[in-house]
This record gives structure tokens, sequence and C-alpha cells, in this order.
């Protein structure tokens, strides 16, 4: 417990009976006006004291590691039962009285705080006072168990100083955090574990976001989701359907013209008779045309040897039998 004397503890447990307040607790874990409460009991159990710790290391800005969560989860067994939403009893939160509500019990400073996002504030706000900033500088610096447990003993947080260690409780963390369970109290519409997830979360994808990595699979999600427009374009439209008909038509065109180009038996191409007819067609050509030279040659000498003889004045056949 911590900052509120006995005296006063006194008082406000003097005052809370004299209102004849209820002192029977609900099923549901929230907390009842007159009576103690407890993480182990109302709270959830060990799982969920073990989130509380969690989640306080958080609120420090606290490394979570073994060592730590056993400091915070061993001085929530040593507190026991207190003030509302307040496993470590501590009292009143100066900064902001609005974070408690009807004081503190047990004839000390175990304030009743009105959520468990208040009692996150009050633990921290009390780390934060002088007396109290060793304990935070060994939590955020993960500093051994040991040395941690001897700045909480010696300091003024619990009057008794826990017999200065003998009355220290020592027992093992759970293996697994569970839900805290309860209202999260007046104001809060959630519970305090959910909305630091949620900020955790947050966090992470912050980071994410300077990743080489997660650049990369976004771009290839992006273009994946391009592509499949494309093709419900492409397959739905009546002009993308008209586009893929002319392609297919196109390349069956393609086909037959190459096809008649290559090949043999059947491709298009000349036969071995069509072959053989155009050489002889070639040398009937050639012939008659070497014939047509010599006619013409003869026929040349022979005029030329006339011409001669009639500018001698002599003619081979003056009187011819025919015309």
């Amino acid at each position: 417990m911590a900052n509120i004397t006995t005296e006063q503890g006194a008082q406000q447990k003097k005052k809370s009976q004299q209102n004849n307040q209820p002192t029977q607790l609900a099923d549901s874990g929230t907390p009842q006006a007159g009576v103690p409460w407890s993480i182990f009991e109302q709270g959830g159990g060990s799982g969920a004291a073990l989130t509380w710790a969690e989640d306080a290391l958080r609120e420090i800005g606290a490394p979570l590691n073994t060592t730590n969560e056993q400091v915070i989860y061993d001085w929530e067994e040593s507190e026991g039962g207190g003030g509302w939403y307040n496993p470590l009893n501590q009292g009143d939160d100066p900064n902001d009285p609005s974070l408690t509500s009807t004081g503190s019990q047990y004839d000390g400073g175990a304030a009743n705080y009105v959520s468990y996002a208040a009692g996150f504030q009050g633990f921290k706000d009390y780390l934060n006072m002088d007396q109290f900033s060793d304990i935070k500088q060994d939590l955020t610096q993960s500093a051994p168990y040991t040395d941690t447990v001897t700045d909480i003993v010696n300091s003024p947080w619990a009057a008794s100083h826990y017999g200065y260690g003998a009355n220290w409780n020592t027992s093992p963390i759970p293996s697994h955090a569970s839900a805290l369970k309860g209202s999260a109290g007046i104001g809060d519409s959630i519970e305090t574990t959910s909305f630091i997830s949620g900020i955790n979360s947050l966090s992470n994808l912050t980071g994410d976001l300077t990743s080489a990595d997660f650049w990369e699979r976004i771009g290839l999600v992006i273009f994946g989701i391009i592509l499949v427009i494309i093709g419900i374009i492409v397959l739905v439209m009546p002009a993308g359907q008209s586009a893929l008909a002319q392609t297919a038509k196109a390349a069956r065109q393609v086909n037959t013209i190459k096809g008649g180009f290559g090949g043999s038996g059947g491709s298009g191409g000349p036969s071995p008779e069509e072959r053989a007819d155009r050489d002889r067609r070639l040398a009937l050509a050639e012939k008659n045309t070497e014939i047509g030279s010599l006619k013409a040659s003869t026929a040349a000498k022979r005029e030329a040897r006339l011409s001669s003889k009639r500018h001698n004045g002599k003619e081979p056949n003056p009187q011819p039998a025919h015309n």
C-alpha cells in the first residue's frame, strides 16, 4: 500500500460502515462498495494477474521479460486483496482524483480505482514519484530480480516493508496469461488489455510500413488485382469477346498461309508430274527458239546472195516456172 496513512484509512473504513454500503460480490467480478477486491479472485485468477503484470509493464515502457513479469506478479501476490482494479494497492492519484471512487480500504492506502485503465494510470503516476523512481528504473532497465525486489521492500510503498523481505511472496508465474475479469469500470467501454493490445498491433503495423518486404508484398497484391480486373473486363464486355474472336480468326489464317509454303504431299506445292511437264515445255521452247534462229539465218544468207547477183546483172532464173 502507498501514500495514505493508517489513520486516514481507518477513517475511510469507518465512514463506509456508517453508510451501510453493501458487501455482496457480483458474479461478474465487478467490485462492490465496501468489499475488498483481488485480482486473484474477482479479477480472474493467476492468469489475469499475469495479464495485469504485462500491461502494467507496458504502461511504464518496461520490457516484457520473465524477470520483470515475475517481479510484478510476486508483488501482486505479496499485496493480496485491496483496492478495486488496484492489485498493487497504491493510494489515490494526486495527479487526477477522478481516477478513484470511494477512497481507500484496509486501514491503509489501497484506493478504489474506477477501471482497469484508471488503475494502470495510477500505477504509472506512482512510479514517476521521486520515492519510487528506483523501482521504475529497475523495471525499465531489466535489473536482476533481487535488485528490483530490494528497492520495492526498502521504499515507502508498504508501511510494513513486507517484513523487509520475510513476507515477500515468491510464487512462480503461470504459464499462460488470461483475460481480466470484471467490468471495465466507469467511463470505459472495453477492457484495458484489449486497448493496449490494439495499440501494440498498430505499433507493429507502423514498423512494417518501413520494411522493404512489406512494400514488395503490397506491390504483388496490387499487380494481382490489376490482372484480375483486366481479365474480368476482357471476358465480360462484348467488345472484349469480339476482340478474342478476331484474334482467333487471324491465328487460323496465319496457320493456313504458313502451311501453303512448306512441307510435302498435299502441302500446296507442285507435284513431280507437274514439274516434269514444266521441264518439257521449257525444253520445247528452247528448241523452237533455236530452229527459228536457224531459219532466220538461212533466209538472210539467201537474200544476201540474191542481192549480190542482181547487182551484177545476172538473174539466176530469169523465167522461173512458178510465181
